[in-house]
């Protein structure tokens, strides 16, 4: 492959015809002589990562013990509305982990004042709370959350699936086989072929493996690199704010959408006070 092949045009190109949408799918594509790799490198210093897959998720900040006391553990749960262990010890916002208050909240014995006390399930038990609360599904017992009892990792739900008797409670699972007509349903509701992708993913996984899936996406555009400079349009666009006289200039290829996010200040962005 030629030195400087990845254009942001290719790289475009490659990642929704392949359906890649992750950074990790796009470094270890390798299909058609084309090399993931490299698509990736060029991604990075073309500055398009975030722009073709989401910013990644802030770093975690792990303060020292020293730092966690009892109260300050209070009030950090407070704040943050936690409400059970394991959303504590797994907490991750604005680049702040929480794993350090839950260690130093277990040294300190005050995880059962905080959540209450960890439920060893029975089966017996597994019963009587799904029969107490009407619990009629895998799903709502897995989220039930009920005077400090939790029905999520080690609690009834997992007891539940250890002990093999959520069958037994809720039915077995139903599991779809696609029909052609079926997947055929599926694929008209859609107008790209990753919109397919990622609304109806089994249904688009059974089109590929049963053959079917170039005859049920017929109806969805196919785009040639030749006229991907037709569809992708950037225009610059500028805000002026009169009473500070200053002027935010951006690049955008979605005016309507761009705004939006201004106005509603996504991201943080600063701009939104010029808007509102």
């Amino acid at each position: 492959m030629e030195r400087n092949y990845w254009s942001k045009e290719r790289i475009v190109e490659l990642v929704e015809k392949y359906h890649i949408t992750k950074r990790s799918q796009l470094l270890k594509f390798k299909k058609d002589g084309l090399c993931g790799v490299s698509a990736y490198s060029a991604a990075k210093k073309l500055g398009i990562l975030d722009e073709l897959f989401g910013k990644t998720n802030k770093p975690k900040i792990c303060l020292p013990a020293s730092y966690w006391t009892d109260e300050r553990i209070r009030k950090f749960v407070n704040d943050n509305n936690i409400t059970t262990r394991t959303q504590l010890s797994e907490f991750n916002k604005d680049g702040i982990s929480g794993s350090g208050a839950y260690e130093v909240a277990k040294k300190l014995g005050i995880l059962d004042e905080l959540f209450g006390k960890r439920v060893i399930w029975t089966e017996d038990k597994i019963r009587k709370l799904v029969e107490e609360n009407n619990i009629t599904s895998r799903k709502q017992l897995e989220t039930f959350r009920k005077d400090g009892i939790k029905g999520t990792g080690a609690g009834a739900y997992d007891a539940a699936k250890r002990l093999g008797i959520l069958d037994e409670l809720f039915g077995k699972l139903e599991i779809i086989h696609y029909t052609k007509e079926m997947v055929q349903e599926c694929a008209l509701q859609c107008k790209t072929r990753s919109e397919f992708a990622v609304r109806f993913r089994k249904a688009s996984d059974a089109a590929r493996r049963h053959g079917w899936y170039e005859e049920v996406t017929k109806h969805m555009p196919i785009w040639d690199h030749k006229d991907i400079h037709k569809r992708i349009k950037y225009v610059v666009y500028a805000y002026e704010e009169l009473s500070t006289h200053s002027v935010y200039v951006g690049l955008t290829n979605d005016c309507n959408r761009r705004d939006c996010e201004h106005h509603a200040g996504k991201n943080n962005d600063k701009l939104y006070e010029f808007c509102i």
